[in-house]
């Protein structure tokens, strides 16, 4: 991944970082979004991912730009704009670095977790991963960040692992998944009790009235509600299913 000699006339890296998006969401088609601004928002998406770390300080603080890049190209954006997007964010950002000497696999993907040195060894793992599912990628994605030894991962750094996963399932984009699934996992736990695998799994496995699997979203907020784990947190507003 280690790579950060790019122009803006070289479009190898589209290549290089098996970088596909696919088309702005349906309800956004406006104006503006054409083959141009599609192909141009390929490029810059690839160079952020060929060039730029997961995180822009020491202190875990998160690299926005892909998320700031589909924004603006599914809101229309010309390719000058897509262009001055990439530019701005890259001032701060910090350089992509090359994998540790660490073979991740299914059988230890677990034993690394929260290293941000391993970012660029989990996203290989995860394409490879994502890549033998075929068409069945976006199923094996969820399964793995809804795996309850990860779970509480993804919801940490303020939901940011979610919130790249969501664009790249969003574009279909399996290279943006690989770097959600990545970098869910080299973030440290910040609700290891909410989150835990057995109250995870209490979530997901108990019984509804009408013998349906699961939990509505309703109950789930009266759970979250009444657990006294969120006593600190502002429920008043969210409506409740009484």
């Amino acid at each position: 991944m280690a790579d950060n000699t790019h122009d803006n006339t070289d479009y190898t890296v589209t290549d290089k970082a098996k970088m596909t998006l696919g088309h702005a969401p349906a309800g956004l088609y406006l104006p503006g979004i054409d083959e141009t601004t599609h192909k141009e928002a390929v490029r810059l998406c690839a160079r952020d991912f060929l060039e730029h770390h997961v995180f822009f300080n020491d202190r875990g603080f998160h690299n926005h730009l892909n998320h700031h890049l589909l924004s603006v190209f599914s809101l229309g954006a010309p390719a000058k704009r897509l262009q001055e997007v990439f530019d701005q964010n890259k001032e701060i950002l910090l350089p992509s670095h090359s994998p540790m000497d660490v073979d991740v696999t299914t059988e230890n993907f677990t034993e690394h977790f929260s290293n941000e040195r391993c970012y660029p060894n989990y996203v290989s793992f995860f394409q490879r991963e994502l890549d033998a599912a075929g068409d069945n990628w976006k199923a094996v994605a969820c399964d793995y960040f809804f795996d309850p030894r990860v779970f509480p991962l993804g919801m940490s750094g303020i939901f940011h692992p979610f919130i790249q996963l969501g664009y790249g399932l969003e574009f279909e984009s399996k290279t943006i998944v690989a770097t959600a699934l990545a970098q869910t996992c080299v973030h440290s736990s910040t609700f290891k009790t909410m989150f835990s695998e057995h109250v995870f799994a209490d979530i997901c496995t108990e019984e509804l009235e009408d013998d349906n699997h699961g939990l509505s979203l309703m109950q789930i907020l009266d759970k979250m509600r009444q657990d006294p784990l969120s006593i600190s947190m502002e429920f008043s507003a969210v409506p409740s299913s009484k």
